[in-house]
């Protein structure tokens, strides 16, 4: 959904400015600027249940993965869209720490004064996605909400089990 936020945004852009735009150029350029905003805007931030994934992913070395599975460190991980960097945003002990670090990070991270488009990846566990579904809805009460399986990158590197949230404030929809 990193890229998924940015090609929504840019056909949103195109029904809105279709009957406005008086060239393609127009029209192409209205789409570019609706994709920037929302990257500009986006928070992802991924719950990983174990970090014997991150270690076949070949994202941390044999050392870190051993501490990481003798203490049961279960990372939530921010990605930076705009330098491309991974870190680490908190770590839990437990699958409950993890997921509120995740939701906590998520939020604190997003302008919640504006409409919010929201999807939840997971790692082929469909009903914790949908648990944190109806967790963030009353909170949070985003404008639009996904809910899909992780793509192989992220996957790959995340595991099973692994929960991601990723989204944006949307100024474009509405003002505050």
């Amino acid at each position: 959904m990193s890229l998924g936020w940015q090609v929504l945004a840019a056909a949103r852009a195109r029904e809105r400015a279709v009957d406005e735009a008086d060239d393609a150029q127009t029209l192409v350029g209205a789409m570019i600027t609706a994709a920037e905003a929302a990257r500009a805007h986006k928070v992802q931030l991924v719950y990983i249940d174990a970090v014997k994934y991150l270690h076949k992913g070949s994202r941390i070395g044999n050392a870190a993965s051993l501490l990481g599975t003798v203490l049961r460190i279960r990372p939530v991980v921010y990605v930076d869209h705009q330098t491309g960097i991974v870190e680490v945003e908190r770590a839990a002990r437990t699958r409950t720490q993890g997921i509120e670090a995740l939701v906590q990070g998520f939020y604190d991270r997003l302008d919640l004064n504006w409409p919010l488009r929201v999807a939840i990846l997971h790692g082929n566990v469909p009903e914790k996605a949908q648990e944190l579904a109806e967790r963030i809805r009353p909170e949070i009460d985003p404008t639009e909400l996904l809910i899909n399986i992780t793509g192989p990158v992220l996957g790959i590197n995340t595991g099973l089990a692994a929960l991601a949230l990723c989204g944006y404030s949307d100024p474009a929809s509405s003002p505050p």
